[in-house]
């Protein structure tokens, strides 16, 4: 793949931010619990409504102030389940540092708020997730950046949920390559390792751990699916410590691919694109079911006008449903009416595939069923 296609997807994901940022009237994420209740976060007006959604249920709400305007946020479940974690930029971006709200789900009741601000030697902190099995949240930051070589001093620190730095103090890495190896879809919390592509070739696609030695852990060659893995994609999920799935823009195509890290081996799956005059392109924003089964991922739309000016006209977004192994689309989900997607969580059950998606001009949380529910 030549750099001006691969940068052509950086200037992808710029377009889709500010279009999905200009649509949107609020803030908003969401996560499934063990059990398959869809949790949902609003960010708007100065406060935080939290959403809990039982299949079949009545949705339950709690409310708490937030500061600022936050231009995104994470919600997170403890592996434990015990603890329900809300993290958002103090202002609209991370600039001022990085605001957390614990609750508990099982009293329906918020706990406590702490933030974590922004330095000169831990820049623009950012809650990436649990550690591995632990209570501890992995916030990470950028420490320094050197224009020659273009490299990024990226930090990492553990937080209890009292807002406490853990005694293992801060962990600092050097990545060549300043601009990639900051995107967050390529930190991997739960089994500790932070990806980024090689300089100045993007293959392989290594990792190391976020927390720990900094010594080299598994890595993805432009061997396995074509290369299509480690070319700077889009959208990246971790179903397990031994598989990464992907979603990328290839010569006008999206492709899934799943790489088992331990042989080296994959596979890829184009999504369909067969009406006439629409393009699909991949974003960022993804999901993953707890067991590693099911792996969601929106995908923007526009229509290319056939007038000399050949202008582009966004259309919404879409979710394509695609199952990990063997890598099949199981649905592609679509609103009534052309929408904008703020958030997305799946969930996968012995009996049932499940969303929990809030679309902008739609306004709620909606728990939808997929179909087929039939794995194979």
């Amino acid at each position: 793949m030549q750099r001006s296609s691969q940068f052509g997807i950086i200037t992808l994901c710029i377009l889709w931010f500010a279009s999905a940022e200009a649509a949107k009237s609020a803030t908003a994420c969401a996560t499934f619990s063990q059990e398959g209740v869809g949790v949902g976060v609003v960010i708007g007006s100065g406060e935080a409504t939290l959403t809990m959604t039982p299949l079949g249920g009545v949705p339950i709400e709690l409310k708490t102030p937030i500061t600022g305007s936050p231009a995104q946020c994470r919600v997170l479940f403890s592996p434990s389940g015990a603890s329900l974690v809300v993290s958002a930029p103090i202002n609209s971006d991370f600039q001022g540092g990085v605001q957390v709200l614990v609750a508990d789900p099982k009293q329906r009741k918020w706990l406590r708020s702490f933030s974590v601000p922004s330095r000169a030697d831990f820049a623009n902190p950012q809650v990436i997730g649990f550690f591995e099995k632990s209570s501890l949240l992995i916030v990470r930051a950028v420490g320094g950046q050197q224009q020659t070589p273009a490299t990024v001093e990226l930090k990492a620190g553990l937080f209890d949920l009292d807002g406490s730095v853990a005694s293992s103090g801060t962990v600092t890495h050097t990545i060549v390559g300043r601009l990639h190896s900051q995107f967050p879809q390529y930190w991997d919390a739960v089994h500790n390792r932070l990806w980024f592509p090689s300089f100045p070739q993007f293959c392989p696609f290594r990792s190391i751990p976020i927390i720990g030695e900094a010594k080299d852990d598994p890595s993805i060659t432009a061997a396995v699916a074509d290369g299509i893995p480690c070319n700077l994609p889009v959208a990246v999920a971790y179903p397990d410590a031994g598989t990464v799935v992907t979603a990328s823009d290839r010569e006008g195509q999206n492709v899934v691919s799943r790489v088992d890290l331990e042989v080296q081996t994959g596979e890829k799956l184009f999504l369909p694109s067969d009406h006439k005059g629409i393009s699909y392109s991949i974003t960022p924003r993804t999901a993953a079911s707890s067991d590693g089964e099911v792996f969601a991922v929106e995908r923007s739309i526009s229509t290319r006008s056939p007038s000399p000016r050949d202008t582009v006209t966004l259309g919404g977004t879409d979710v394509a449903v695609v199952q990990v192994r063997p890598l099949r689309l199981i649905s592609t989900i679509k609103p009534a009416k052309p929408d904008f997607l703020e958030g997305l969580a799946i969930y996968h059950g012995r009996d049932k595939t499940l969303l929990y998606v809030r679309w902008t001009l739609g306004g709620q949380w909606e728990l939808r069923e997929v179909s087929p529910t039939v794995m194979r």
